[in-house]
């Protein structure tokens, strides 16, 4: 070899000896896997479920979670937060296209960030689910899951490398958290073990929210809520809003997965489910057992404190097209007038967060007994740990409401998770977003809006998504608690909303006849045809009226349990009867401003009473 030769591959050596990219990281015990430890007999990369692509992939988001606290930490420095009023996500190509209305003008009202401590005490990351099988001894096979605390694989990360192991039984899933000094041989010999016991080995992957912006009743900003007139659930209001007395008072506990609520709304504070248990407990003590301390007003699967708390007011938004309190006399009215509320806060104030404390989230709805769980985010990595957490729940009763995503694709071609898991279960549903510009004759012309994906396989249904009035965090403003967003995070809680409507009616409809019925009860949409499954637009009052009038075959409760909270057992389904004649609407009230909210948003209220609102006794017709 000719010595240019020579220092030429000497100097390939030093650049790869001293290479701190993730996945060839070096460490202090100088343990560092090289890329020919990962190499196929022929040489050549093997496929990205290897165990080097795996472990770089880890680290990459390794460094993605290390730059979210620094991030974090900059911001808190300088007293930064997030603009509660902001349009996050428009496309650029679509900014300065569209009038952006009131939102676009109103004063920046900033929200503190919360802390981070969960990410930065863990930054290393694995997710581990059982692998499927259609062998005919499945039913008998061993499941890592259910054995895993008791592992080796447990018991050294836990004792030996100063990690964590969680399992997560309702979703399926463990989920092993560790230091930032776990070396990449220490993660081989982890991920080598756990596939040894006929498992799938994941890494961690960034997600975020899908917003591209930011009866009658006596809520003075009504008139403002098209969507409410697009999908008719006024004339669904004339039969049914949420825990009616006259009911049941059922009230279908609807579970927020985003970036937390801000449950001292005024608009959505009485609405907000409250765990008795942790109120009236012992602070700093997991008085009901359901593996999170202090979750009074939910979960924050980000921050010890477990504070659920928007600091973003992507999740405050979603949440009051939900259930924002119907009938009270402030601001806007949900789909649903008194649903229960439960938010489990994943997204940080940045509106990204990651898959795992996404399924952690979906583990802690259905021990808290939700129904349904509305999911305005999404990413482009598939993940098995997240398809076995919403398949597994939606086969035992728990109904998913997607967000389709905002990247004017079709999702049968170029999937976008979760809302690409539609087709696995029926209990899971994801949602377009449709405008509705009127015409000449002032008639509104329902059409896919151009940022909505879209997909006649995986995407079933369409919803309003665009400029849409919702709450917003309070947080000490003066301005209006409420501002317009747009996107398919608006147009998936609209659904989440007329779900919560049909299950107030009839709570033992299954997850099959809820999507039966949403699909019988949908209005075929010409310009939706060959965009979505069913190429509509759903009904609210139709969907009431099938679900007064089936008989339930029952919700799948195997991995569920009442929770804590409940102050009386659920009603059983009422019989079918007549659909009782609408009534004329309450005239509106002028559209005068809310009054500005009294409590601090980072001061709990006091309990909401269980007493639902009463509807007004004699309503006069709407002008």
């Amino acid at each position: 070899m000719g010595s240019s030769h020579a220092i030429v591959a000497c100097a390939a050596l030093i650049v790869l000896l001293s290479t701190n990219a993730r996945g060839l990281r070096v460490r202090k015990d100088k343990d560092v896997l090289l890329a020919t430890s990962f190499l196929s007999h022929h040489g050549e990369y093997q496929n990205p479920t290897s165990t080097y692509n795996l472990i770089k992939e880890i680290r990459r988001v390794e460094a993605e979670i290390e730059d979210e606290v620094e991030t974090l930490n900059r911001d808190r420095r300088l007293h930064r937060g997030h603009n509660k009023y902001a349009d996050d996500d428009i496309r650029q190509g679509l900014k300065g296209e569209q009038d952006m209305g009131a939102s676009e003008n109103i004063p920046v009202a900033e929200l503190e960030p919360q802390d981070l401590d969960r990410e930065a005490k863990y930054p290393v990351r694995m997710l581990i689910v059982d692998k499927r099988s259609d062998d005919d001894d499945e039913e008998t096979k061993t499941s890592f899951v259910e054995t895993a605390l008791h592992s080796d694989l447990a018991q050294r990360v836990v004792k030996e490398l100063n990690g964590h192991v969680d399992v997560l039984r309702e979703s399926g899933v463990v989920l092993v958290d560790l230091p930032a000094q776990t070396t990449d041989k220490q993660l081989q010999e982890l991920i080598e073990t756990a596939r040894a016991q006929g498992t799938i080995v994941e890494p961690d992957h960034l997600v975020q929210s899908v917003n591209t912006s930011s009866k009658g009743s006596n809520d003075p900003l009504l008139d403002r809520l098209w969507g409410m007139d697009a999908l008719n659930v006024k004339e669904a209001w004339d039969i049914i809003t949420t825990g009616e007395p006259n009911m049941g008072g059922r009230r279908p506990l609807v579970c927020v997965l985003d970036t937390g609520i801000d449950y001292n709304h005024p608009d959505l504070r009485d609405n907000m489910e409250v765990n008795q248990a942790e109120r009236d407990g012992t602070p700093g003590v997991d008085d009901d057992n359901n593996g999170e301390v202090d979750d009074i007003y939910g979960a924050n699967m980000l921050s010890k404190e477990n504070d659920p708390a928007d600091d973003h007011s992507h999740g405050t938004h979603v949440a009051g097209t939900i259930g924002a309190h119907g009938n009270n006399g402030i601001g806007v009215a949900g789909v649903a007038w008194a649903p229960r509320l439960l938010p489990c806060k994943f997204l940080a104030y940045t509106g990204r967060g990651y898959s795992s404390d996404a399924v952690r989230c979906i583990d802690y709805c259905v021990k808290r007994g939700a129904d349904i769980v509305n999911h305005s985010w999404g990413g482009s990595w598939p993940s098995e740990a997240l398809r076995e957490a919403v398949v597994r729940t939606a086969n035992n009763g728990l109904i998913h409401i997607f967000a389709a995503g905002n990247d004017g694709v079709d999702i049968d071609q170029r999937a976008f998770y979760p809302a690409a898991f539609s087709t696995e279960a029926d209990g899971l549903i994801t949602v377009a977003n449709v405008k509705g510009d009127p015409d000449h004759g002032g008639k509104r012309i329902i059409e896919l809006d151009r940022s909505s994906n879209y997909g006649i396989q995986r995407v079933q249904v369409a919803c309003p998504g665009m400029w849409i009035l919702s709450t917003v965090p309070t947080s000490g403003s003066s301005q209006e608690p409420y501002a317009e967003k747009s996107g398919t995070s608006m147009a998936a809680p609209a659904l989440s909303g007329i779900v919560a409507l049909m299950l107030a009616v009839n709570p033992g409809l299954s997850t099959r006849q809820v999507r039966e019925g949403l699909r019988q009860c949908s209005v075929q949409q010409p310009l939706l045809q060959g965009k979505v499954e069913w190429g509509s637009m759903p009904d609210a009052k139709r969907c009431v009226e099938y679900a007064l009038t089936t008989h339930a075959e029952g919700r799948h409760k195997s991995f569920r349990r009442e929770p804590s909270t409940e102050t009386s057992t659920p009603p059983p389904p009422p019989p079918a009867q007549p659909t009782p004649q609408p009534q004329p609407h309450p005239p509106l009230q002028p559209e005068t401003p809310p009054s500005a909210p009294s409590p601090s948003p980072r001061t709990p209220p006091s309990a909401p009473s269980p007493s639902p609102p009463t509807p007004p006794s004699a309503p006069s017709p709407s002008p």
